[in-house]
């Protein structure tokens, strides 16, 4: 791998102490080439924040108290009974702002804690025996703040890391048609798909709205598009379908494949079946084939119910793509 490699920059730079904004403009320029949308789009939100329509990520989650301000004991906790929808509200905090403003939060927090006041919204949800305490702020752990750039991090490093392992190099900023068929087969599930909700406004630590927060990872969209190949082929090529349906269920259905690998698999499944799929013409380069059934054979050889069978099937697969892994 040539030493001016993108990919191997980005990790260095991941595991430096370069600045997470610092990090992200890299790692964008470096999705921006290899033409990966989602990923870009991820690190957008990440720069800029999060919409009022788009659910952060889960890593942006922190758990919160509610608290007001007794004129002898200070800062003291709110206890919202017979409310478990409210308790629940008011435990947790999505925040969605830019991470270079939780950066500043960091920087400029002393202490163990830092406080929002809650917004206008919040303060509605509450009951009027409690609404009324007025000064009402959320309290958060400054070390809970601190895992969001940390995850942010880690989540472009282990993406680099992949990308390597996948034979993903990038001579400068220069990356081959190969490199950019492979980086689609590459996921990274903690930063999940970016999706609509309809989930009320969060107050974050600068009164800025946010929105409530789940992740979502792109398998229901990977099995869609992995089923639908499979139907296809089916038309064609019954025997090839059957084949492809053996492996998808064995995926599936594994008990020793891990559930990391197993997403890979179905993710390179899905792009083999793609393949099958189509007319000849319209097919990827033989290369690419040779390459993602390789990965295939390879991360199947992890489990060993669903390696005996691509034993089985794995040829069919190979011939029908007219190439050998021998």
């Amino acid at each position: 791998m040539p030493s001016t490699s993108a990919i191997l920059e980005l990790q260095e730079l991941a595991r430096s102490q370069t600045s997470v904004t610092d990090l992200l403009r890299h790692a964008k320029a470096v999705a921006s080439k290899l033409g990966l949308d989602e990923f870009e789009e991820w690190i957008r939100h990440e720069m800029n924040g999060y919409p009022d329509a788009i659910k952060v990520p889960e890593y942006r989650t922190i758990s919160s108290k509610l608290m007001s301000t007794d004129l002898i004991q200070g800062r003291i906790p709110i206890a919202l009974k017979d409310d478990s929808h409210l308790v629940e509200y008011f435990s947790r905090t999505s925040l969605a702002h830019p991470i270079s403003q939780i950066l500043h939060i960091l920087q400029t927090t002393t202490g163990p804690t830092f406080e929002s006041e809650l917004s206008p919204k919040e303060q509605a949800k509450l009951p009027e025996e409690v609404s009324h305490r007025l000064p009402l702020v959320r309290r958060y752990s400054t070390s809970s703040l601190a895992s969001i750039p940390d995850a942010v991090r880690d989540n472009v490093l282990d993406w680099a890391l992949r990308l390597e392992k996948q034979g993903v190099a990038g001579e400068g900023m220069i990356f081959t048609q190969k490199d950019r068929q492979i980086a689609q087969m590459v996921t990274i599930n903690n930063f999940g798909s970016l999706i609509q909700g309809d989930h009320a406004n969060l107050a974050t630590a600068n009164n800025s709205p946010g929105a409530a927060v789940s992740a979502a990872s792109g398998d229901a969209r990977t099995h869609q598009r992995l089923f639908k190949s499979i139907e296809a082929v089916k038309n064609s090529d019954s025997q090839l379908g059957e084949a492809l349906t053996q492996l998808a269920n064995a995926i599936s259905s594994s008990k020793t494949l891990a559930s990391e690998k197993k997403t890979e698999a179905t993710e390179q499944l899905a792009f083999v079946a793609e393949q099958c799929a189509l007319p000849a013409e319209q097919r990827q380069p033989k290369t690419i084939h040779r390459h993602i059934l390789w990965l295939l054979r390879e991360t199947l050889g992890l489990g060993a119910d669903v390696l005996q069978v691509w034993t089985t099937f794995g040829p069919m697969l190979c011939a029908a793509l007219s190439v050998s892994l021998s």
